[in-house]
């Protein structure tokens, strides 16, 4: 529950960005961060992609209820339409996400990225590096030349005693992984992997490759990661629910929903900590949180909760192929797991070993190939996020045109 009294109207700086438009971020988050220290309330910043018009951007925002202590409004990035909910930030908040990430790792260094500007993850690499006194740098993974050189001038500008940081999602790991030039010239930085699961075999070839990196779990509601390998950050606290779903509470937490949508995600009570119910199953494993997927992917089938992230880790363990487990619809159970595997398996095999692994009833449905479905990669949203529902949706076309 959210205190509307704590809802109203404000003044909105609309920020469209693109890698040319950095400089201009830089100096938003600077001069608001002056305002907020003396204890005025600047306008809040809407960080918006370069597709978006400003102008829009703006009106939409001010006929919107917006939390008045909010100095930043981000999309979330879940969204598979490009829509998304708007979260309201209070500077409070994001300075508080960017100490406790840098108190949990090396301390305040300099943050590289190759992501967008308009998700909290590439926003946060600008912030922390305002806050340690640095400017961030982007990266370009498509061209290793310029990685190198980008590197290079930022170990020589601040020195090898300040860390360099490089905030990366799944796939732009697995690219690095698969890229010598890139592999080299980014040794000796201390990688933060998330915004999706990571295989487990693509973080283990990391590690055994000499690069350190720490896994993180978040949502823009929370400033994005808040807890790394497991471990909270900071002030925050998990608590699971005993449907599996994850809470988060502490200092990082959001103001809310512009517009107050969905206010039952979160527990605001003036003076206490405040707390986002987030959409996510986990559980805690030797005190370590393990998210094991989004609640609404979670497959009811004869009785059973599956939740798909079990299978896939499942079916990588045993097989080593890259796995995505998906619903489709079933005569007797309501629902069954299908299996979309990187490369082709033997779907006998399959459904055995894992039945044997996880038990009766855990087995996938049925199990079918990317390149079956008609794809070379796996598809993925605007966000770079995976694109199960048109994975979902490919496969029920599959299967209902009647292959085997």
């Amino acid at each position: 529950m959210i205190d509307m009294a704590d809802f109203g109207f404000l003044r909105v700086q609309v920020l469209p960005c693109t890698p040319v438009t950095l400089d201009a971020l830089i100096c938003a988050v600077k001069e608001s961060l002056d305002q907020h220290y003396e204890g005025d309330l600047p306008p809040a910043l809407f960080v918006v992609g370069a597709h978006v018009n400003p102008e829009e951007a703006a009106r939409e925002v001010t006929e919107l209820d917006v939390p008045k202590r909010t100095g930043l409004l981000m999309r979330t990035s879940g969204s598979t339409t490009g829509g998304g909910k708007i979260v309201a930030h209070s500077w409070d908040a994001l300075i508080a996400s960017a100490n406790a990430t840098h108190d949990a790792l090396n301390g305040p260094g300099v943050w590289m990225s190759d992501l967008p500007l308009h998700h909290i993850a590439g926003f946060q690499t600008v912030l922390r590096s305002v806050l340690a006194g640095a400017e961030p740098v982007l990266l370009r993974l498509y061209n290793p030349a310029q990685v190198k050189e980008k590197v290079a001038e930022a170990r020589e500008r601040y020195g090898e005693d300040f860390p360099l940081y490089f905030s990366v999602v799944p796939p732009q790991l697995k690219q690095i992984m698969e890229t010598p030039e890139l592999l080299d010239a980014l040794r000796g930085t201390i990688f933060l992997v998330g915004g999706a699961a990571v295989h487990p075999e693509l973080l283990d070839a990391a590690r055994e490759a000499g690069i350190d990196i720490r896994v993180s779990y978040g949502m823009t509601e929370a400033c994005g990661g808040c807890v790394y390998d497991g471990v909270p950050i900071g002030d925050t606290e998990v608590s699971i629910a005993e449907n599996g779903r994850i809470s988060v509470t502490g200092s990082v937490v959001s103001l809310g929903y512009a517009g107050n949508v969905e206010p039952e995600a979160f527990t605001i009570v003036k003076g206490e900590p405040r707390t986002h119910h987030s959409n996510d199953a986990g559980r805690m494993v030797d005190g370590k949180l393990e998210v094991l997927g989004r609640l609404d992917d979670a497959i009811l089938s004869g009785g059973l909760t599956i939740m798909p992230r079990e299978i896939e880790n499942a079916i990588i363990s045993e097989f080593a192929v890259p796995t995505v487990v998906v619903a489709m619809p079933h005569p007797k159970w309501d629902k069954a797991a299908v299996a979309v595997t990187e490369s082709p398996l033997d779907e006998t095999q399959v459904r055995a070993r894992i039945k044997e692994k996880l038990g009766p009833g855990w087995q996938p449905y049925r199990v079918v190939s990317l390149a079956n479905l008609g794809f070379e990669d796996w598809p993925r949203t605007h966000s770079t996020k995976l694109d199960r529902r048109t994975l979902r949706e490919r496969a029920h076309v599959y299967f209902d045109s009647g292959n085997d």
